[in-house]
């Protein structure tokens, strides 16, 4: 084991220094669905102005983690709001998000202002981008404030969860 870090010690010294401008390296992004639509626009600009020989290979949550996540070592990067901890994996925060709650428009039960009690009795699309893995902080937020949350759907997105919230 000693011998194997140092082994890959040595070779992270003896490596060329890295060139944004000149490497042709495929870096795999995983983002979920929201973060593609947000942030992704903005990295692929950046990116092709940084690193114009890269390439970008972006797959889904749901795509990373039932690929054994970073372990795997599929993926040099991740912008998600899943903690993978363990050797090897280091994490910076990026930005911070605000999460809202979305409802259909004319919605009466869920209009202006609403009382714990009404925010409970509404039925809730869960979004779930890899199965079993919902938004926890979300779930934790209910229980801590005493809402009772009735999940009505489970969705893999959401633009998925956005879309139902929009129908009729």
């Amino acid at each position: 084991m000693l011998k194997r870090a140092l082994d890959e010690l040595e070779r992270a010294v003896q490596m060329d220094a890295f060139d944004p401008s000149s490497t042709t390296r495929q870096f795999t992004l995983a983002v979920a669905d929201a973060g593609q639509i947000a942030r992704l626009p903005k990295l692929a600009r950046v990116l092709a102005t940084e690193m114009p020989r890269a390439r970008l290979r972006v797959v889904g949550i749901d795509t990373f983690l039932s690929s054994g996540g970073l372990a795997a070592r599929r993926s040099t990067s991740r912008i998600a709001a899943l903690p993978d901890k363990g050797p090897g994996v280091h994490m910076t925060p990026l930005y911070l998000e605000d999460s809202v709650l979305v409802a259909r428009r004319g919605n009466r039960r869920a209009a202006g202002r609403i009382s714990r009690a009404q925010l409970a009795a509404l039925q809730h699309v869960d979004v779930q981008v890899a199965p079993g893995r919902g938004y926890r902080e979300l779930a934790r937020s209910y229980a801590r404030l005493g809402i009772g949350r009735e999940v009505a759907l489970v969705v893999p997105s959401f633009i998925a969860a956005a879309a139902v919230a929009a129908g009729d």
